[in-house]
């Protein structure tokens, strides 16, 4: 590279979005070493970040916190533009966040779609589907009915079939009793926890996790559609 000019870089982040206390959240890298920085007195340094946030639905979203100043541009039904801008002495020393929440008081929901990227290993698309409760704390909780399914091939093998176990055991955990559940693994072959929806009590959830322990292995291929049309049978089948 030849002094004095110019250099531009590109660089992609992914992570997943984080939910808490009825917050959305999002930390990225962003610190950049001292040595990095030019001479002040002939170089201008210019900090620039653009957001764009999908809440998926058409409510109210607020903005929780930031730790840079960012500025809203334009709303655009459930997509909001941020933008920072400025002139600045060292680049950022401190990461991104940012936060916000969905304010309604109804219940909402949808389903966010992501293509695969450029050059991306796994050229698959990816989804989330996100049901928010709403803010209304007089409606009565209505009864559930919920089947986990778990993809078990072979690529999610550690962490990720990790992740997804420790996930299960908590949203298991969490359900009243009165709900009703079940656990569908698939990979090449198909495992339920049960042949029907076992009702929840503090022994079907003991023996929920015994069983996730057990046979929560990751290996084989990936067939979708067995344990998807296998899930609309559990419907009509209590314990």
């Amino acid at each position: 590279v030849v002094g004095g000019e110019d250099i531009f870089a590109t660089i992609r982040w992914s992570q997943k979005l984080l939910y808490d206390n009825g917050q959305f959240s999002v930390d990225i890298p962003f610190r950049f070493p001292h040595y990095v920085n030019p001479l002040p007195k002939l170089f201008t340094k210019k900090e620039k970040i653009q957001l764009t946030v999908n809440s998926g639905v058409s409510k109210e979203v607020l903005l929780q916190g930031t730790s840079h100043p960012l500025k809203e541009k334009t709303r655009q039904g459930e997509k909001l533009f941020f933008l920072h801008e400025a002139v600045v002495e060292n680049w950022s020393i401190k990461d991104f966040t940012f936060s916000y929440s969905v304010y309604s008081g109804d219940v909402s929901g949808g389903v966010l779609v992501q293509r695969s990227t450029l050059r991306d290993y796994d050229d698959r698309d990816i989804f989330s589907i996100f049901l928010l409760p709403g803010n209304n704390q007089k409606r009565k909780i209505f009864r559930k009915a919920v089947v986990f399914i778990v993809d078990t091939s072979g690529s999610m093998q550690g962490k990720p079939i990790e992740n997804v176990k420790n996930a299960i055991s908590t949203a298991v955990s969490e359900l009243e009793e009165g709900d009703y559940f079940n656990i569908v693994t698939f990979n090449d072959e198909l495992h339920s926890f049960s042949s029907c929806l076992e009702k929840v009590n503090g022994k079907t959830t003991e023996n929920a996790i015994n069983w996730m322990n057990l046979n929560f292995v990751a290996q084989g291929g990936t067939d979708i559609m067995h344990p998807l049309t296998e899930v609309q049978y559990l419907e009509n089948y209590t314990s």
